[in-house]
């Protein structure tokens, strides 16, 4: 066990440089970051100890507590904070990794001659440029030299490498990610981020980990500077690490760690089990990594007719084979993400469909146009089934209610649309034997050009790839991704610009990438240091 109190002697970060930003911003009002030191998450936690030491137990998800969810998202800079759990969790975390390390990669983590304190001091240069995204400053090396001399001296090269290993993964350099900026020449304007702060991001925001060298030496010697930042950030969504990490955007968006916490009447449907629902996100994030690659845009998330399956899916593809396998959608009006089966499961009660979750969800998560929570007296209950009833007539009965007509006349009309589809996602042709009816009408959106009638869900994928109520709303939810916060007022100059570049990009993902990136949001801090 590595003592914790010289452990507080070392946790010293670096103040910013002050030097003006070599450039003004575009948009003169901007809302400075919740918290200028972003708390990683235990996604990027494990990723970066991943590519920093060849860890690939990803300790932080199994031990960390779980992140507070914002829009689906597990990054809110603000809410995701080290509480007392987190922090002796994250102690226990570092001894374990420092542990494994020395003991199963010491080769990798010194290569001197010899294991004394001179070879100490490389690998504190080395390894902490590495750990901290940047240069060591000099109180830092001294500090950690010390500590790292103390403990040779005490116990031995192995125990000294092993604790001062521990110290920094257990340092908030190494934990949080600062995004303070320089000073601005005029106190309270806009500061630009310094080149360290700026290669995490850029890294964190693409890949979902720590800066590659590449990126690492381009931030050190002037090269994100002017369009140096755009080239890098050609070069990371180039690589499949991009692809990875837009494919864990897609899977906070659809909130897929829901699945696990999916029902079913195994009455009403006996082939639910819980290895249907681990297939289920399987065939999703398989199906968001084939739309999320290199030229993927809003219309191929929504409308490509792929479906990924295994054994467990039998249902949905009966030629399924053990691993999983891509298969086209046949079904006449099978369209997309909206016609995946883990999706439509999930928005579905335990015995029977739901045109109310399934619209809601259109509207909440595609329109960004939440509806109002009902009335606090209101009983929800959705209507039992009925023998002679389909679910439609059922659901028709239920939105006469005076009390419920007022968010129905707009819910159900979209989830109508969905009718096709069980309640495990599963297509239909009739039910309770008459001809389904999934002929829906989209209403009361924002866009006016958007309303009106369609029938099933690929016609309504159709309407929703060429909204631009439905381009702005997926550019709003990345740029909350990257940024890890919910937008303010003072954000509107950035993501108006942010939506159209990528509306007239007709929906390209990387272009919305790279006009996050060149946004002042992205580049700039408001107000400068504190």
């Amino acid at each position: 066990m590595t003592s914790r109190w010289p452990l507080l002697a070392l946790l010293v970060i670096g103040c910013p440089q002050a030097t003006p930003p070599p450039e003004a911003p575009v948009c003169a009002a901007m809302t400075a970051d919740a918290a200028p030191f972003r708390l990683l998450t235990r996604a990027e936690l494990d990723r970066t100890l991943e590519d920093l030491l060849g860890d690939l137990s990803r300790p932080a998800r199994a031990r960390l507590p779980q992140e507070p969810l914002v829009y689906g998202f597990d990054n809110n800079s603000k809410l995701t904070t080290a509480n007392d759990t987190w922090v002796a969790a994250s102690f226990e975390l570092a001894e374990d990794v420092a542990a494994r390390a020395v003991k199963e990669r010491k080769q990798t983590l010194v290569t001197c001659a010899s294991e004394d304190a001179a070879c100490g001091e490389k690998f504190v240069e080395r390894f902490g440029r590495l750990a901290f995204r940047r240069a060591l400053h000099p109180d830092e090396r001294a500090a950690f030299n010390r500590f790292f001399t103390t403990a040779l001296l005490r116990e031995g090269f192995d125990p000294a490498l092993e604790q001062t290993l521990t110290v920094f993964l257990q340092s908030p350099q190494f934990l949080y990610r600062p995004e303070l900026g320089v000073r601005a020449i005029v106190p309270g304007t806009p500061a630009r981020l310094d080149p360290a702060e700026l290669a995490s991001k850029l890294s964190y925001f693409l890949w979902g980990s720590m800066p590659d060298e590449e990126l690492l030496a381009a931030a050190e010697n002037g090269g994100l500077d002017g369009a140096g930042l755009e080239q890098q950030a050609r070069r990371l969504l180039a690589s499949p690490r991009a692809q990875l990490a837009a494919t864990e955007f897609f899977a906070r968006f659809f909130t897929l760690d829901a699945l696990a916490r999916v029902e079913k009447d195994v009455v009403q449907y006996p082939s639910f089990s819980a290895q249907l629902q681990s297939s289920w996100r399987k065939s999703m994030e398989l199906y968001f990594g084939e739309v999320a690659r290199p030229g993927g845009t809003l219309e191929a998330l929504l409308q490509t007719p792929a479906l990924y399956v295994d054994g467990t899916m039998t249902m949905y593809s009966p030629n399924a084979s053990p691993e999983f396998q891509r298969v086209a959608m046949t079904s006449a009006g099978k369209s997309g993400v909206l016609a995946q089966p883990g999706l439509l499961a999930r928005l579905a009660s335990p015995d029977q469909g739901s045109p109310v979750r399934r619209g809601v969800f259109v509207f909440d998560r595609l329109l960004c146009q939440p509806l109002p929570p009902p009335p606090a007296n209101l009983v929800i209950t959705p209507p039992m089934p009925q023998p002679g009833l389909t679910t439609r007539e059922r659901f028709d009965l239920h939105g006469t209610n005076p009390g419920c007509s007022g968010c129905h006349s707009r819910i159900d009309p979209m989830g109508f649309g969905f009718e096709h589809f069980d309640g495990m996602g599963l297509w239909r042709d009739t039910e309770e034997g008459k001809p389904i009816d999934a002929t829906g009408e989209i209403v009361a959106t924002r866009e006016s050009e958007l309303r009106g009638k369609f029938n099933g869900v690929g016609e309504l994928a159709v309407k929703l790839s060429a909204s631009r109520q439905v381009h702005d709303c997926l550019a709003s939810q990345w740029y909350r991704w990257a940024l890890g916060r919910v937008e303010a007022e003072s954000d509107q100059c950035a993501l108006d610009r942010v939506q159209q570049r990528f509306f007239e990009s007709k929906g390209s993902f990387q272009q919305l990438q790279l006009a996050i990136i060149g946004s002042d949001a992205f580049r700039f801090r408001s107000g400068g240091s504190p």
